[in-house]
C-alpha cells in the first residue's frame, strides 16, 4: 500500500539513483577511455546537479510522484522505463552536444544506450529498495493507516479478509459500519458465519460515520455494499466533502465490472473504484490547458468579424440582450456565469422555469434556430474557457437546480464535478440532445466513462467528432 509520504521518499530515492547513474556513466565514458570524449575530468558535479534536476522535473511531469494507492510494482517499473526512454532521446543529445569528432559521432548511439541502461537499472533498483524499506516500516507499525468498511454483508467480510492477508498494505480496519437497521445488519453478519474473536465488530450506523472518522483517526473508507443503495454512498460522500484527506473507495458491482464503465484499481487482488482519484498527470494537465487557451484565443480573434456580425444581427432581429447569461455549476461545485449568444426571445424561462429546449422550440428566434443548428450560439463560451471556468472538452455544465436534483438521486454525480465542464464532451458526441431529465441521467454514464478514461487522445477524438457535427449542421 503506497503511503501518503511515499512521493517524498521516491524523490530522494530517484535523486540518489540519478547521482549514482551519472557517476557510473562518467566513469565509463571518461576515465576508462573506452569511448571518445572531450568531457573535462573536473566537469562532474555541475552537470550531475543539472541532469538530476532535469530528470526529477521530468519524472514529476510524467506523474511518477503521484500518490497512487493501488499501483502494482510492475506497472510502476514499466512507467519508469517509459519516462526514461522518452526523456533519454532528448537528454542524450544535450549531454553529447560538445562532442564533434567523427569518433564521438560514431559512438553517439552506443553512449545513449549505455546511459539509458545504467540509468534505468539504477532507478529500478532504487524504487525496489525504497518500497522494500517502506514495507518493513509498515510491518513494524510505522505509517499504517486506519480504515472503516461500510457494510456488514458477505462482500464486506471478503474485503476485510483480503486486507488481513497482507499486513504490508498498511491498513488497519477499525471496524464495520452498518448500512441498515441494527438487527438486520447483525443478522446478516451472523448468517454469513462471521464474527469470530479476531475480526472487528460493527461500530455503528451511517449516522455515526462522521464521529467514527474523527474519533478513531480514519484515513480511508472502503464501501462494501451495493452501489444501487444510495444512502450509504450519500453518507460517505457527505463525510468526504469536509475531509479532503479522506480516501474513499468502492467495491464495484458485477454490472460495473462487465460494462467497463469504470477504471478499476485493486487491493490484494480485490477490485476497487477510487472515488476521488488524481485525474491528470501534470504534463497532460498543462497541455490540455495550453490547448484550451490557444484554441479559444484563436477562435475569438480569427472569427471576430463573424461574431461582430452575429451580434448586430441578434440585436436587430429581436429585442433583448446580445449575450445570454446563465448560472451553471463548474469544477468543485462552484457556480459560474455561462455565456451564449441569445437564441431565444428575451426572458424565455420567466414563466416556465428551468426547462430544456425542444425540437422546433417556439421560443427560438429565426436567427437563433440557425445558430443552434451550427452551434454558433456556443461561441461566447470561449471567453469562459479563457477565464478557466470551462475547457474545450469535458462534461457539459448543468444548472444548479438540475445538479441538486441529480445529486439527490445519483450520489456519485459529484464525480462529474471533479473536472472542468466542457464546450463539448463524450456524452454530446455519443448521445442525443437533452430533452428531459431522463436524457441527462443517460448522459451521466458517458460522462463517468470520460472521467475514468481521461486522455489527450480521447479529447482529440471528441473534438474531431464535434467538428463533424458542426459542419453537418446536426445541432439544435
Amino acid at each position: 500500500m503506497v503511503r501518503r509520504w511515499e512521493p517524498a521518499l521516491l524523490v530522494l530515492a530517484d535523486a540518489a539513483a540519478l547521482t549514482l547513474a551519472w557517476g557510473l556513466y562518467y566513469l565509463v565514458r571518461v576515465p576508462s577511455g573506452l569511448i571518445a570524449s572531450h568531457m573535462a575530468p573536473r566537469a562532474f558535479v555541475v552537470p550531475m546537479l543539472v541532469v538530476t534536476t532535469v530528470w526529477l522535473v521530468w519524472f514529476w511531469l510524467f506523474g511518477l510522484y503521484r500518490p497512487w494507492y493501488t499501483r502494482s510494482r510492475l506497472d510502476e517499473l514499466l512507467l519508469v522505463a517509459r519516462a526514461v526512454t522518452i526523456g533519454i532521446a532528448g537528454l542524450g543529445l544535450v549531454i553529447l552536444i560538445d562532442d564533434q569528432t567523427e569518433r564521438a559521432q560514431a559512438d553517439l548511439r552506443v553512449v545513449i544506450v549505455l546511459y539509458w541502461a545504467i540509468l534505468l537499472g539504477c532507478l529500478w533498483l532504487a524504487r525496489l529498495l525504497s518500497h522494500g524499506f517502506q514495507r518493513r516500516l509498515l510491518l513494524h507499525g510505522v505509517g499504517r493507516e486506519k480504515a472503516l468498511i461500510v457494510g456488514t454483508g458477505e462482500r464486506a467480510w471478503e474485503l476485510w479478509h483480503s486486507l488481513s492477508l497482507d499486513p504490508a498494505l498498511g491498513l488497519d480496519v477499525a471496524g464495520f459500519v452498518r448500512t441498515g437497521a441494527v438487527a438486520e445488519a447483525d443478522s446478516s453478519w451472523r448468517t454469513a458465519g462471521r464474527g469470530s474473536s479476531d475480526e472487528p465488530e460493527p461500530l455503528g450506523g451511517l449516522a455515526d460515520l462522521p464521529t467514527l472518522i474523527d474519533s478513531r483517526g480514519i484515513s480511508q473508507v472502503l464501501i462494501a455494499c451495493s452501489t444501487a443503495e444510495p444512502e450509504p454512498l450519500r453518507a460517505v460522500l457527505a463525510a468526504g466533502r469536509t475531509r479532503p484527506k479522506l480516501t474513499l473507495q468502492i467495491v464495484p458491482d458485477l454490472y460495473d465490472l462487465v460494462t467497463g464503465q469504470v477504471r478499476l484499481a485493486q487491493l490484494h487482488g480485490f477490485p476497487l473504484i477510487q472515488v476521488s482519484p488524481l485525474l491528470w498527470v501534470p504534463w497532460q494537465k498543462a497541455i490540455k490547458r495550453g490547448l484550451d487557451l490557444a484554441v479559444s484565443t484563436g477562435g475569438l480573434v480569427l472569427g471576430a468579424p463573424v461574431w461582430a456580425a452575429l451580434a448586430v444581427a441578434i440585436r436587430l432581429g429581436s429585442p433583448g440582450p446580445i449575450l445570454y447569461r446563465q448560472t451553471r455549476v463548474g469544477r468543485g461545485g462552484l457556480p459560474f456565469t455561462l455565456l451564449k449568444f441569445r437564441s431565444m426571445v428575451a426572458d424565455a424561462e420567466q414563466l416556465s422555469g428551468p426547462v430544456w429546449a425542444t425540437e422546433a422550440d417556439p421560443r427560438l428566434t429565426r436567427l437563433g434556430s440557425w445558430m443552434r443548428r451550427y452551434r454558433f450560439d456556443e461561441v461566447p463560451q470561449l471567453l469562459n474557457i479563457l477565464r478557466g471556468d470551462m475547457s474545450l472538452v469535458g462534461p457539459r455544465p448543468e444548472r444548479p437546480y438540475f445538479v441538486e436534483k441529480l445529486t439527490a438521486e445519483i450520489p456519485l454525480y459529484v464525480r462529474r464535478l471533479r473536472v472542468r465542464p466542457g464546450l463539448t464532451g463524450w456524452a454530446q458526441v455519443r448521445a442525443s440532445y437533452d430533452t428531459s431529465l431522463d436524457d441527462v441521467r443517460q448522459k451521466i454514464l458517458y460522462d463517468f466513462f470520460y472521467i475514468e478514461n481521461l486522455s489527450l487522445r480521447l479529447d482529440l477524438l471528441i473534438l474531431i467528432r464535434t467538428l463533424g457535427t458542426v459542419l453537418a449542421g446536426r445541432g439544435r
